[in-house]
């Protein structure tokens, strides 16, 4: 009798044991998928920033300070353009980019203190680019740092003097004006870059960057960068290669991940 009043209760202590001893399995929940060991990315951005160009040296007649870009000049530029990714183990990428580039070098010249003369060269050019990223996964994005190389090719450029102060001093303005021409020599970048790319649910992403370029086509030499025609010490007229010495470009734009 007291046998078969207590075989109901083992069996509820067995059942009982078997649910805590299955629990720890349940609670860990099924095993974390791994990482892909390669990725990939293609996207939109847009760029923004400036261009700067330093001082040319063996300027002649030394101190020289007049027209034909003899001293720093800088301007705006932007673009857009199509990038795409290839990572690789999460921490190694390569990123191939084409992009529209418009950009603009400008400096002021002031004769005598009274005349202002602003010369200038706005230029278009296709980029073409590649850049080596490493990168460190976080759990919202992944931030990377970049360098690599990139082309300027086939830049359209216009050149235009305007005079900004003093003006009525100048008896010939339009023979000024026809001094200055632009080249269209192309140029070779070494590009350097810090971003971070945020990612957007499973499959949109929000790159966000800034890059530095070097344009290592620039000559140092002044009458290597612009081409000059003197009739004795006096310029006749020059033509202005669109070549800063640096790009700066804040980039941000829409991708996906797949």
């Amino acid at each position: 009798m007291l046998t078969r009043r207590l075989r109901p209760l083992v069996v509820l202590g067995l059942s009982a044991g078997g649910v805590l001893l299955g629990a720890p399995a349940l609670a860990e929940g099924p095993a974390p998928v791994a990482a892909r060991p390669v990725e990939f990315s293609a996207g939109l951005r847009a760029l923004v920033g400036g261009n700067y160009s330093s001082a040319p040296t063996d300027i002649q007649p030394p101190g020289y300070e007049g027209l034909g870009f003899a001293g720093e000049s800088g301007g705006f530029g932007w673009g857009f353009g199509a990038y795409g990714e290839l990572r690789a183990w999460r921490h190694l990428g390569l990123e191939l980019s084409l992009s529209r580039d418009l950009s603009s070098l400008q400096r002021e010249v002031t004769y005598n203190s009274a005349v202002k003369i602003v010369e200038r060269v706005d230029y278009a050019s296709t980029r073409v680019g590649g850049l080596l990223k490493g990168i460190l996964p976080l759990e919202v994005g992944r931030l990377w740092l970049g360098v690599g190389m990139e082309a300027m090719l086939s830049p359209s450029a216009e050149a235009d003097l305007e005079f900004t102060e003093g003006a009525q001093y100048v008896s010939n303005q339009e023979a000024v004006r026809q001094l200055i021409h632009a080249g269209d020599d192309g140029s070779t970048l070494l590009a350097l870059g810090l971003g971070f790319t945020a990612h957007l649910g499973a499959l949109l992403e929000l790159p966000v960057e800034l890059r530095a370029a070097h344009h290592l086509s620039q000559p140092s030499a002044w009458d290597e960068r612009v081409k000059l025609r003197f009739q004795g010490n006096t310029l006749q007229g020059y033509t202005v290669e669109p070549i800063p010495t640096w790009d700066f470009r804040l980039g941000i734009g829409l991708g996906a991940r797949f």
